[in-house]
């Protein structure tokens, strides 16, 4: 599956307390293909087989002697739901009803009871844009004030015996039992419509986090792909949010677009927050692209001024605020301001508009191809085209002629043709197991997952050689064509980032099908929700790189697969846990095989030691969870080292005592000396002397002797 779907109660409990009846199961009871098949296996897990009447009694939604099609009104057998204009009432009399609206039976409905069968239209009735749609689920981590909290420790029975851990075969039941209590999350893959700028005219991957307000409170909104435009950009407290951003590899909704989605339900604005720029309180100087609705908790950095009415003009009566103040929200502000202006009290006489999946993915679909409102033409324009100057190279790559397109495409590839078969068998079998304990004992029992590391560092064969051939192939097609490329990070000359030459779309489709599913099993606390990625080659030979020093990935999740290598040397070596009091010392060292992966936590320190012959190039891909990041959890907290470091866990980038242990590489030291910050000060090993002293430090790295 591509996403989670699990259950929190057990079918056998219903049963017992006689609410499901013979003929006929309601739609909110009818849970078995919830729980992968509780229902009998003569019904095709849609229903009860009832020997007396040599007939199944089908769950609502479900028709025929063994509930092997859609009732009327229903679609997308084996996960009937009602549809779109279906019609009412049941062929059987009691088995389920559609509304002729355009989403049935969903007026009253909030949160998880709305959103589902919105899915299970979609899914039914899919519109053309949209390429991917994966599983609504009820999110596996969520951030209470700063801490993370993972699901399977709420103590709710989140994986009860009957529920399985990832949820395979979900099937879209929707049952309020199903959901849980929110929030949920959606990812969905979009098209860009066919007359967008060259530059958005590709597939773009959507996070969305829907609480139990849904349809009324709109879902936070992700880009989590390449993109910049003027509804997709970190809006927040500049300094802070842009680089949190940043650091992510994704955008946010924006205010503007969060306006343009409102009044495309057909709501009037009636209050917004206005940003200003320059820490202005004066409502001077508006910079409408980073407006925020009036449920949006204001960062502290952030100025502008609550626009109660909505009129885009600040009044007397509406509080302004510097960057040194906050309104929290102007939901909150501006209830204790009358609002006198006739069309925002017969707004607020008709109640908040109710939004529509359905209806909101057609806006962002068409937020890729041009302004939403005349107003928006200048803003979109300058940030489409900004966007352009930082993707020019994936343009000229594709004027230039890909090698093997295939790769550039959501599906070119089928995961049977990238990822080794007995890795797929091992996942299969892991992800129906009821809790992480029973999938982890189950992939380390299959022989296709080896612990390099116990609880650290896993490594297993992952792609065919086939594909690995075909990946070095583009690889080396793009370094003949001598287009400029940026260099993945500052230790690494050599290598190329995929996103920058259309790959984004490939390694989203690796991430779903290896990354996200093990790092939920094996390492979950960093790695049970990933979003974004940034994903790139390293390149180790004579005469290049020919090594990487010990350090510590920006990544929340480590992936390293080697794609091509006749070589000797190079292995790779890990040390601690980066914070730890044995952050610095030596653990094992891997050989890279062609084909094989490590998967490991970014805040683990590593580095490969020289290559001795050949040449070796592995693709790497950094992921990230939104909920880790945005927690305290993630905050490195240093620890006093136990002792002295081992030789080969120093590192002449990050240490202040690197010269003590071994002699600086040809060029480091002149750079390097003196400019390391580990270990921080105050944490240091008994008998630590840093290469030079802390009343120096300044003075050496200002170039003086």
């Amino acid at each position: 599956p591509f996403w989670q779907f699990k259950c929190a109660t057990s079918v056998g409990c219903v049963a017992a307390m006689g609410l499901l009846t013979r003929r006929t199961i309601g739609a909110s009871l009818a849970l078995g293909s919830c729980f992968g098949g509780t229902f009998d296996s003569q019904c095709n897990g849609h229903g009860t087989f009832d020997a007396e009447w040599e007939e199944c009694a089908c769950a609502s939604g479900y028709w025929g002697h063994t509930c092997e099609s859609c009732d009327k009104g229903y679609a997308g057998w084996p996960n009937c739901i009602g549809i779109p204009g279906g019609g009412s009432g049941g062929r059987g009399g009691g088995g389920g009803s559609s509304a002729s609206s355009s989403e049935p039976q969903l007026s009253l409905r909030y949160g998880w009871d709305h959103l589902c069968p919105e899915v299970a239209s979609l899914r039914a009735d899919p519109p053309g844009f949209l390429v991917r749609l994966g599983h609504a689920y009820e999110a596996r981590q969520v951030v209470e004030g700063t801490a993370l909290r993972l699901r399977s420790q709420d103590g709710r029975g989140a994986f009860a015996s009957n529920s399985s851990f990832w949820g395979a075969g979900a099937s879209g039941n929707c049952s309020f039992l199903c959901g849980g209590v929110g929030p949920w999350k959606l990812k969905v893959d979009l098209a860009a419509p066919e007359k967008a700028p060259t530059v958005l005219a590709k597939h773009h991957r959507v996070v969305l986090v829907f609480g139990k307000d849904w349809p009324v409170v709109l879902p936070t909104i992700r880009f989590v792909g390449k993109l910049r435009t003027s509804y997709a950009t970190s809006s927040d407290a500049e300094q802070l949010q842009d680089k949190f951003a940043q650091d992510l590899h994704t955008a946010e909704a924006n205010g503007l677009l969060l306006r343009r989605l409102q009044e495309a339900a057909g709501g009037a604005v009636t209050c917004m927050w206005r940003q200003t720029a320059g820490c202005s309180s004066d409502g001077i100087a508006l910079e409408p692209e980073k407006d925020r609705l009036c449920d949006f908790q204001i960062p502290l950095g952030a100025s502008g001024f609550c626009d109660c009415d909505g009129d885009g003009v600040k009044s007397s009566s509406e509080p302004g605020y510097g960057c040194d103040a906050t309104p929290g929200t102007c939901h909150a502000v501006c209830r204790g301001i009358a609002l006198v202006e006739d069309k925002v009290g017969a707004q607020a006489s008709k109640g908040p508009p109710r939004h529509s999946l359905r209806n909101l993915l057609a806006v962002l679909h068409q937020s890729f191809g041009a302004p939403l409102d005349p107003a928006d033409h200048r803003i979109w324009k300058a940030a489409t085209s900004a966007f352009k100057k930082e993707a020019r190279t994936v343009l000229k790559y594709q004027k230039y002629g890909r090698k093997h397109p295939a790769l550039f495409e959501v599906g070119g590839f089928t995961e049977e043709q990238m990822i080794d078969p007995s890795l797929r068998a091992a996942l299969a079998e892991a992800l129906t197991q009821h809790s992480k304990e029973d999938a982890k004992r189950k992939l380390l029992e299959s022989g296709a997952i080896t612990e390099v590391l116990p609880g650290s560092v896993f490594s297993f064969r992952v792609l065919t050689e086939d594909f690995c051939r075909i990946l070095m192939e583009e690889i080396q097609h793009f370094h003949e064509s001598k287009l400029p490329a940026r260099r993945p990070n500052s230790m690494n000359n050599y290598g190329i980032i995929l996103n920058d030459i259309g790959l984004e779309s490939l390694v989203f489709a690796l991430q779903d099908a290896v990354v996200q599913p093990l790092s939920s099993i094996l390492l979950p606390d960093e790695g049970s929700e990933l979003e974004s990625h940034h994903s790139f080659t390293i390149r180790y030979r004579g005469g290049e790189d020919t090594h990487l020093d010990v350090h510590t990935d920006d990544s929340d999740i480590t992936f390293n697969v080697n794609i091509f290598g006749d070589y000797t040397g190079a292995p790779l070596v890990f040390c601690g846990i980066n914070g730890e009091p044995d952050h610095r010392l030596f653990k094992t060292a891997y050989q890279h095989k062609l084909g094989y992966a490590v998967l490991h936590r970014g805040r683990h320190r590593h580095g490969a030691e020289d290559i001795t012959s050949g040449e070796r190039v592995n693709l790497v891909v950094w992921s990230y969870s939104h909920a880790y990041r945005s927690s305290s959890t993630s905050q490195k907290v240093h620890q006093r080292e136990s002792r002295k470091p081992d030789v080969r866990c120093v590192s002449y980038t990050h240490d202040r005592d690197f010269g003590r242990f071994r002699e600086f590489p040809a060029g480091k030291k002149e750079v390097q000396r003196g400019r390391g910050w580990c270990p921080p000060r105050g944490k240091e090993y008994d008998g630590f002397v840093p290469d030079v002293p802390d009343s120096e430090v300044q003075r050496h790295q200002q170039g003086g002797q």
